[in-house]
């Protein structure tokens, strides 16, 4: 993850600005809890972004497993006479290939919505 939640937090005043020329001492406290809820704020949105950033990672991930398909199945530990290992096509069939990579994609949108959701 990102560190934005923390260079957001440790955003400073920048007095060279001029933010506090011919201001009140009432104006510039004003003007600094504004700066501090306002860094608060944007940290937040900082956290959730990443968060979704993470999740799409995720799924893109998960595309390309699919957009590959071959070679991106799990060995089967079973083998053929001459002792080469049966892919995982010849053990499962082509709907057990399909079936893997639709739980493949199922499992990544799962992820997302959670991300989504906050569950």
């Amino acid at each position: 993850m990102s560190d934005y939640h923390g260079r957001i937090m440790n955003l400073q005043i920048d007095k060279k600005q001029g933010a506090f020329d011919d201001r009140t001492p009432k104006e510039i406290l004003a003007y600094k809890a504004g700066h501090r809820d306002a860094r608060h704020a944007a940290a937040e949105l900082a956290i959730a972004a990443d968060r979704r950033i993470e999740a799409a990672e995720a799924l893109a991930a998960a595309l390309l497993r699919i957009a590959n398909w071959h070679g991106e199945f799990p060995p089967t530990e079973r083998y053929w006479d001459d002792g080469t290992e049966m892919s995982f096509g010849a053990v499962n069939g082509s709907n057990g290939e399909r079936d893997f990579m639709r739980e493949l994609a199922r499992t990544a949108l799962a992820a997302w919505e959670a991300k989504e959701t906050g569950k």
